[in-house]
């Protein structure tokens, strides 16, 4: 039986926390470790990372920014937990698809705010020399944008990554590129193992779905196949992806939007020579 199950049978909040405890703990023992995850990765030339992110791991958030954050947050697992419990979601597909609801809902909407005047700022108001200062600053955790419209595709992708892999799922946390027709960016997304290959998750740039008026209401993850090949090639960074750009309609309506995405792993930006799209 694993995690999803227990926690929908579980009966009583105790119990679904006592068996989240349990999970993340296993989770986090047997954790690879790594020093650096994030932007850093791909100036060290790093694969993508496969499964839960130790605690201690320091995640680099922007190719300039010095600081960085620690994984060591775990509110976000256990308020997870509570949310499918209380939505009664009992299936992969539909854990997966809320995981969106809510990151947005831990992490908040829009950005308003920088994550470096959230890390300075807690620093600087909680100390009175410049060696507590810069020592402040090793003790931020990514829980500490929490309600804070500051995270972007570092911090969702990797709040994702916490949450596929303590529910069990082979899931990597990718830091590359995307392009589409409006944008070309630095980009963090993960990949987790399906039934018949693997499936990109892409919880920053979501698909919208629109009710029967054409007024936009929840969002899901971008989602997209790939075979094992194209998954093994993919990680390496030698192969861009190019996938179709989709919308719901009427909540449940699959359809293509007629635009395109590309995604690639371990490089920062898209050049001429590797894609013909404009």
């Amino acid at each position: 039986m694993d995690l999803l199950e227990k926690i929908s049978n579980a009966k009583t909040e105790e119990e679904v926390k006592n068996l989240v405890e349990k999970a993340i703990e296993e989770k986090n023992n047997n954790a690879h470790k790594v020093e650096e995850l994030g932007m850093v990765s791909v100036l060290n030339g790093s694969k993508p990372y496969l499964g839960f992110i130790p605690f201690d791991t320091r995640i680099k958030y922007n190719n300039y920014a010095m600081e960085t954050y620690s994984m060591n947050t775990t509110d976000f697992i256990y308020g997870f937990a509570d949310f499918i419990k209380k939505q009664n979601i009992n299936k992969t597909g539909m854990m997966i698809a809320s995981m969106e609801t809510y990151i947005n809902s831990y992490f908040g909407l829009h950005h308003k705010n920088s994550r470096e005047e959230i890390f300075n700022s807690k620093a600087w108001n909680s100390t009175e020399t410049d060696e507590e200062y810069f020592q402040a600053l090793e003790n931020n955790s990514i829980g500490d944008l929490k309600g804070q419209n500051a995270a972007e595709c570092t911090e969702r992708a990797a709040m994702a990554q916490q949450l596929l892999s303590v529910f069990g799922l082979d899931s990597y946390y990718c830091v590359g590129c995307v392009k589409t027709e409006r944008t070309e960016e630095a980009h963090a997304f993960n990949v987790v193992k399906s039934k018949n290959g693997y499936v990109l998750l892409d919880y920053s740039m979501p698909v919208t779905c629109y009710d029967k008026d054409n007024n936009p209401k929840i969002f899901f993850p971008f989602m997209a196949e790939m075979n094992d090949e194209e998954f093994e090639e993919f990680i390496r960074g030698g192969n861009l992806k190019e996938f179709n750009d989709y919308e719901f309609v009427n909540m449940s309506n699959k359809v293509s939007n007629g635009k395109k995405r590309i995604y690639v792993a371990n490089q920062y930006r898209i050049t001429k020579e590797n894609t013909d799209m404009k």
